[in-house]
């Protein structure tokens, strides 16, 4: 049964992570050097260790939590060198690797979160690099997936900030929750500023999708449209336009 659950959890996060879109487009990478690759292995190196799992292309890693120490294996996720007044510099995300595995790691109960690493880098031109901001463990998501493999980096404001979009969530006796996340360095360190949700627990029947409206406003970052859509016929059921409320520092729906 656990095996079930598991695998009913690793389908839902997977297929639950497109839909949104920013109006204008999403971030301008600017041209990558030709060392990024070996930065990113050098960012990921310095984060998780030295013990890389060749078999696997992932950083083994320990972490801790209240049942004792979780082994979880760390692999590059999606990166973009953004050109910024400050310089280029590299977004940067990790997440959990999870089986098939014949040797018995990296496969987790339904219970167990995913990883999520996020780094932005300043790069100097010459091959050298330093952080800006580094978060090495998010948890996300059920039975080791994190569901941020596939996380989108947004622009969220005319000033040039950046933040990951992705869904995240599982499956528990056949009901599905998933909810947005947006994560994004506020005063130096990263935070999620979302609760809005992709399917909720009390209504299977609605998924809601998220766009991004470049609009004039004295909000901290630019408004979302939230469309409420039926899940079978695609049907537009409401609108809803969210603003970033910088009292809780949070995107919710009206009266959540």
């Amino acid at each position: 049964m656990k095996k079930k659950l598991l695998f009913a959890a690793l389908i839902v996060v997977a297929s639950t992570c497109s839909a949104y879109s920013q109006a204008g487009g999403s971030a301008a990478p600017a041209a990558a050097d030709a060392n990024t690759s070996s930065i990113i292995t050098a960012v990921l190196k310095d984060a998780y260790g030295a013990n890389f799992d060749t078999k696997r292309s992932c950083w083994a890693y320990t972490e801790k939590d209240d049942s004792g120490d979780v082994g979880y294996c760390m692999q590059p996720g999606t990166s973009e060198v953004i050109n910024t007044q400050g310089g280029k510099q590299l977004y940067l995300t990790a997440n959990s690797f999870v089986g098939p595995s014949d040797d018995g790691k990296y496969i987790y109960d339904h219970t167990q979160p995913g990883l999520m690493g996020v780094f932005q880098v300043k790069l100097d031109g010459k091959g050298g690099w330093s952080y800006v901001v580094a978060k090495k463990d998010l948890e996300y998501g059920t039975a080791g997936v994190c569901g941020c493999d596939k996380a989108k980096l947004i622009k969220l404001n005319a000033k040039g900030d950046y933040g990951w979009l992705f869904s995240n969530g599982g499956m528990w006796q056949g009901t599905i929750v998933s909810t947005y996340s947006i994560v994004v360095a506020i005063n130096g360190a990263y935070q999620d500023i979302s609760s809005l949700p992709e399917i909720t627990e009390k209504d299977q029947n609605t998924e809601y999708d998220l766009k991004f409206i470049d609009l004039p406003t004295r909000d901290k970052f630019y408004p979302i449209k939230v469309t409420a859509k039926n899940r079978k016929s695609g049907a537009v059921v409401r609108d809803y336009l969210v603003h970033y409320d910088a009292k809780t520092q949070m995107y919710a729906l009206p009266g959540k």
